[in-house]
Protein backbone atom coordinates (compact mmCIF):
# COMPACT_ATOMS: atom_id res chain seq x y z
CA UNK A 1 0.00 0.00 0.00
CA UNK A 2 1.38 3.38 -1.02
CA UNK A 3 1.55 6.03 1.73
CA UNK A 4 0.00 9.25 1.41
CA UNK A 5 1.80 12.37 1.43
CA UNK A 6 0.28 15.04 3.35
CA UNK A 7 3.23 17.94 3.51
CA UNK A 8 5.59 18.54 0.30
CA UNK A 9 9.19 19.38 1.20
CA UNK A 10 11.71 21.36 -1.16
CA UNK A 11 14.63 18.77 -1.49
CA UNK A 12 18.07 19.75 0.11
CA UNK A 13 19.74 21.33 -3.08
CA UNK A 14 16.99 23.49 -4.03
CA UNK A 15 16.41 24.91 -0.23
CA UNK A 16 19.13 26.91 0.72
CA UNK A 17 19.27 28.80 -2.38
CA UNK A 18 15.40 29.90 -1.52
CA UNK A 19 16.66 30.59 2.18
CA UNK A 20 19.27 32.50 0.91
CA UNK A 21 16.74 34.54 -1.36
CA UNK A 22 14.83 35.11 1.45
CA UNK A 23 16.98 35.95 3.58
CA UNK A 24 18.68 38.58 1.47
CA UNK A 25 15.08 40.19 0.94
CA UNK A 26 13.54 39.44 4.28
CA UNK A 27 13.25 43.52 4.68
CA UNK A 28 11.89 44.43 1.16
CA UNK A 29 8.55 45.59 1.01
CA UNK A 30 6.08 43.56 -0.94
CA UNK A 31 6.39 44.81 -4.64
CA UNK A 32 10.10 44.97 -4.80
CA UNK A 33 10.03 41.35 -2.82
CA UNK A 34 7.80 40.13 -6.10
CA UNK A 35 10.18 41.44 -8.76
CA UNK A 36 13.28 39.71 -6.96
CA UNK A 37 11.31 36.65 -6.85
CA UNK A 38 10.35 36.93 -10.49
CA UNK A 39 14.62 37.90 -10.78
CA UNK A 40 15.20 34.90 -8.91
CA UNK A 41 13.12 32.43 -11.05
CA UNK A 42 14.82 33.74 -14.49
CA UNK A 43 18.40 33.56 -12.71
CA UNK A 44 17.67 30.08 -11.35
CA UNK A 45 15.45 28.43 -13.77
CA UNK A 46 17.25 24.85 -14.01
CA UNK A 47 16.64 24.10 -10.39
CA UNK A 48 13.20 25.68 -10.26
CA UNK A 49 12.32 23.62 -13.25
CA UNK A 50 13.71 20.35 -11.66
CA UNK A 51 12.22 21.34 -8.16
CA UNK A 52 9.04 21.54 -10.02
CA UNK A 53 9.24 18.22 -11.94
CA UNK A 54 10.48 16.75 -8.21
CA UNK A 55 7.18 17.78 -6.42
CA UNK A 56 5.04 17.40 -9.39
CA UNK A 57 6.83 13.68 -9.60
CA UNK A 58 5.47 13.03 -6.28
CA UNK A 59 2.17 14.05 -7.00
CA UNK A 60 1.93 17.81 -5.29
CA UNK A 61 -0.72 18.81 -7.50
CA UNK A 62 -0.61 22.74 -6.26
CA UNK A 63 0.85 26.04 -8.07
CA UNK A 64 4.85 25.23 -7.24
CA UNK A 65 5.50 28.95 -8.11
CA UNK A 66 3.16 30.07 -5.52
CA UNK A 67 4.75 27.54 -2.97
CA UNK A 68 7.88 28.67 -3.19
CA UNK A 69 7.16 32.59 -3.27
CA UNK A 70 4.68 31.61 -0.16
CA UNK A 71 7.63 29.73 1.57
CA UNK A 72 10.26 32.73 1.06
CA UNK A 73 7.77 35.47 1.73
CA UNK A 74 6.29 33.93 5.12
CA UNK A 75 8.61 31.53 6.49
CA UNK A 76 11.72 31.42 5.33
CA UNK A 77 12.58 35.24 5.67
CA UNK A 78 12.71 35.06 9.78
Amino acid sequence: MASVIYRYKFREEFLPILVEFSRIHQYDQTNDFKEAFEQFLETNKEIVESETKYLKGNGYTGNIIDKMYKSARYYFKN
